[in-house]
């Protein structure tokens, strides 16, 4: 085991995650997201990988075909989380993870309409630096490796109707996937 970042569960000598598509619901009403990130890693692998996760409730993992990943969460630990440790069947290229944020997620800031320049509508918007990205997905959590985020705009779905702007930096996309309904304007960048 090399871990040699000591603010992450990352391993060196594991497989690493190239790239992270991601399928949210934002709920502004519980203050979570719920969704799914599947991360593609640079080859097919097997074996243990370790990511990092804080405050996350796991759902599932699963690999392209719909097999389940086996899994373990880790214990909580006040500053790296929790480490969620896979276990890769045999030629793996990735691997979906079904999720949902807690309401306390550090990377993110929810504002109510009150806290906004027109205060109509909330806003949200996401700070990953230091090590807090790992309270929004389960990724590996450090300089040493980021993937990029393969996001689409239809990828994410607002559930509050009077929801206006979201920010979620790190994604590339454009408008086609929100509904007019929505009332939402969804800003995507690479961070």
């Amino acid at each position: 085991m090399s871990r040699i970042d000591p603010h992450s569960y990352f391993d060196t000598d594991q497989p690493r995650a190239q790239h992270v598509r991601l399928r949210w619901n934002v709920d502004f009403t519980t203050r979570q997201i719920t969704g799914d990130a599947t991360l593609v890693f640079e080859t097919p692998s097997s074996g243990k990988v370790d990511l990092d996760s804080k405050g996350l409730t796991i759902a599932s993992v699963r690999t392209r075909t719909g097999s389940n990943v086996p899994y373990a969460l880790g214990n909580a630990e006040p500053i790296l989380g929790q480490k969620l440790q896979l276990e890769l069947p045999a030629h793996t290229d990735e691997v979906t993870i079904a999720y949902r944020t807690s309401p306390e997620a550090m990377a993110l800031q929810w504002l109510d309409p009150v806290q906004t320049e027109g205060k109509r509508h909330p806003f949200l918007f996401s700070q990953c630096q230091a090590i807090h990205a790992r309270t929004i997905l389960p990724m590996q959590d450090t300089p040493r490796t980021r993937p990029e985020t393969d996001s689409h705009w239809s990828d994410i779905h607002i559930r509050d109707a009077a929801a206006d702007p979201t920010v979620s930096p790190g994604a590339r996309g454009g408008p086609s996937g929100i509904a007019p309904a929505q009332s939402a304007v969804v800003y995507l960048g690479r961070a």
